[in-house]
């Protein structure tokens, strides 16, 4: 076979690279020119590069890369400087765009950015946190708290867990609450203090949510709010602050009256209390038992004698819509 031409010869080298052999002998200079065309390659070159760097990559950084779903308190604590150099006034945290790859990773995340405001990967770890432990049952500190589980204890808080992160998808006090409380789980796992920065910057925006909410609701408040108010005195007591975690207790008392008509009590004047808090979790709204009670208690039993109402809050789980029936 003749010798390729020089002009046509540089176009092949660029794509493939046809090597004529018409006799043994000339094997040895073809694998010369071969080599030279593979060197010249740049998609070649690019993956050659790409695996020196990942071979060079420390193995403690590609542990931290590769395992978003349990951040440390260090990175937390980074991206907290990050965000109060770069953050708004809005109050929403600054993103970068990430790629298509990174936000559909594996890890049960929030691909599609269904919550109320863009979470960051460290919260999308925080909530897959929140989601795989028992968090939301071992760090309740409210000694007046009386839980009875009907079944099993790890089903019913494994249901619950889920309800409250479904709950933050459209309440931004809710996502903070659960941030919040992920995060003072891992403190209390790995033996570490409770005077974060991100820790506080998550319970400001909780009751910053929180007071806004109560504003917005007047004297219909919702059982939620109630709920994340003793969610607040129970991270109170948890941090050692039991005149904060009374305060937060008092105004969960004076919201319950102020459903049930008591509304003398809540600008402070007239002799009406609460007596006790009772709330009933169901399933879903067909099911005629309930999974579990909780019985706060905000008097004792000589102070119930003199008067006082009870307040009781239904919470559904997983509710469902009962079909309309036609006249």
């Amino acid at each position: 076979m003749p010798p390729a031409s020089k002009g046509g010869g540089r176009s092949r080298e660029e794509g493939f690279l046809f090597v004529p052999i018409t006799h043994p002998s000339e094997t040895k200079a073809w694998k010369k020119k071969v080599r030279s065309h593979a060197a010249r390659n740049p998609k070649a070159r690019q993956q050659r590069v790409a695996a020196y760097q990942k071979s060079t990559t420390p193995p403690e950084q590609s542990q931290i890369e590769d395992s978003p779903a349990r951040p440390s308190i260090q990175s937390v604590r980074l991206w907290l400087v990050t965000t109060l150099k770069n953050g708004s006034r809005s109050g929403h945290t600054p993103l970068l765009a990430g790629s298509p790859v990174s936000m559909l990773g594996a890890a049960r995340t929030d691909p599609f950015n269904a919550f109320v405001r863009r979470v960051t990967i460290q919260e999308q770890g925080l909530l897959d946190h929140f989601l795989r432990s028992m968090a939301l049952l071992e760090l309740i500190r409210l000694p007046e708290m009386e839980v009875m589980v009907q079944g099993e204890r790890t089903a019913f808080c494994k249901m619950m867990t889920t309800y409250w992160v479904q709950s933050a998808l459209a309440d931004p006090g809710m996502l903070s609450l659960v941030l919040l409380w992920s995060m003072r789980h891992l403190a209390t796992v790995r033996e570490e203090g409770y005077n974060d920065p991100v820790m506080t910057m998550y319970k400001m925006e909780t009751i910053r949510q929180l007071n806004a909410t109560i504003t917005r609701e007047g004297n219909n408040i919702s059982n939620l709010t109630m709920a994340k108010s003793l969610c607040l005195a129970s991270d109170a007591n948890l941090v050692g602050e039991p005149d904060v975690a009374e305060k937060h207790l008092k105004a969960v008392e004076r919201m319950a009256l102020l459903c049930t008509g008591g509304t003398k009590s809540a600008v402070g004047e007239g002799d009406e209390s609460l007596n006790d808090l009772q709330m009933f979790f169901s399933e879903n709204d067909m099911s005629p038992a309930h999974m579990a009670q909780v019985n706060l208690s905000f008097k004792s039993e000589e102070s119930k004698r003199a008067g006082g109402v009870n307040r009781n809050m239904d919470y559904v789980i997983r509710p469902t819509r009962t079909p309309t029936r036609a006249a």
